[in-house]
């Protein structure tokens, strides 16, 4: 079983909600952009994950894109490049990475074995949903 810790979009989705709630004063939007970017590259366009968990998959990374951006510019009043933001952002991933290394594993392996063997089980969104909750 793929373990969440290691999507790096979960981590992107936890500080952005820190950032939301102002725990935290950096933006995650070239994090969540290049999410965006990565997510319609390499998942929308995979016919054998169930259309309904790549859409599913690519709004929410864009609605997360989204929320950032408009954190970002609107209500922080941030420049597109923020220094302090960019260097957050490969800090962030950097530590990533050394956590991926830590417990042997690497990028490739997470994203282009483990999620697309957790998701190349033909079952559509709610179904997929169902059994991360463990609903019957």
């Amino acid at each position: 079983m793929l373990v969440r810790f290691f999507i790096f979009s979960w981590w992107i989705w936890f500080f952005t909600f820190l950032y939301f709630l102002t725990i935290i004063p950096y933006s995650l939007l070239y994090a969540s952009f290049i999410a965006v970017i990565f997510t319609f590259f390499v998942f929308l366009f995979d016919n054998n994950i169930h259309y309904t968990k790549r859409l599913f998959i690519f709004f929410f990374e864009l609605f997360i894109l989204l929320v950032n951006a408009r954190l970002h510019f609107i209500v922080d009043k941030k420049p597109l490049t923020s220094v302090n933001d960019i260097l957050f952002n490969i800090l962030l991933f950097l530590i990533y990475l050394i956590v991926l290394h830590i417990n042997s594993k690497t990028f490739y392996e997470i994203y282009f074995i483990d999620v697309k063997k957790t998701h190349y089980n033909n079952t559509n969104f709610i179904e997929f949903i169902k059994i991360l909750l463990n609903i019957k």
